[in-house]
């Protein structure tokens, strides 16, 4: 497989203008890169931004810009999603779904979701009594995103590398389920979005809101620029 060096620059368009930019390369095959990705504050304000830096999210129209409301926890609702077409289109690719396929090695596998589903729903339950939620819900979701808000000084540079592979797009961290591409011989153009709508930001208590009042919550599309690339070539 032959490896690609692929620069990004992501600009997050708020309004009229740019406040804050992210940058990142891959050194690697394009089915599975480590990507090193530094977020810059461009701006003199002082920003918050929802971003699941631990993973992307395969592309799917409803679920596209969509409100935080609408996902359940632990789908990896904030994470970027993976924007891929072909050349020769301008529709892009939806991924694959493994709707429940299970490795080889299927004991293991599900004992670590076991795992990991336990330690979240014990972290989740302290999280409901700390804050004295009264529903599950609202507890999971002030949960989810607090645990993945960016806090962004002026001119600030935050950086942090993570794996994408095309092949094993995890969709939440407690599942069996993921997404996936398949490739055919040519040219793809691959970019990546992050949408931020209001609503996300109505699952915060209005004293976590108070405790972050001179930050600005971001709102507005995360767009990378685009490249072209040929997986099989």
């Amino acid at each position: 497989m032959k490896k690609y060096l692929i620069f990004f620059n992501i600009l997050i368009f708020n309004f009229a203008f740019c406040q804050i930019s992210i940058d990142y390369n891959i050194e690697s095959n394009i089915e599975t890169s480590l990507l090193k990705i530094n977020v810059t504050n461009n701006s003199n304000e002082y920003y918050m931004i929802p971003l699941d830096i631990n993973g992307f999210k395969g592309y799917y129209e409803s679920e596209y810009c969509g409100t935080f409301d609408d996902q359940d926890y632990p789908y990896k609702f904030f994470a970027p999603t993976i924007m891929l077409k072909k050349d020769t289109t301008d529709a892009y690719l939806i991924p694959n779904s493994s709707r429940g396929n299970m490795p080889e090695e299927v004991g293991e596998y599900i004992k670590d979701l076991e795992m990991v589903k336990n330690k979240e729903l014990k972290d989740i339950s302290g999280w409901k009594k700390k804050y004295h939620f009264i529903t599950e819900k609202e507890t999971i979701k002030n949960y989810y995103i607090t645990k993945n808000l960016l806090f962004l000084k002026p001119h600030e540079k935050y950086t942090y590398t993570v794996t994408l592979d095309l092949g094993n797009i995890r969709r939440e961290n407690t599942s069996i389920l993921y997404d996936y591409y398949f490739f055919e011989f040519g040219k793809y153009n691959l970019a990546l979005h992050l949408c931020i709508t209001n609503d996300a930001y109505n699952w915060l208590t209005l004293k976590q809101k108070k405790k972050f009042k001179k930050y600005k919550f971001f709102t507005g599309l995360i767009k990378s620029n685009t490249f072209s690339v040929e997986p099989l070539k």
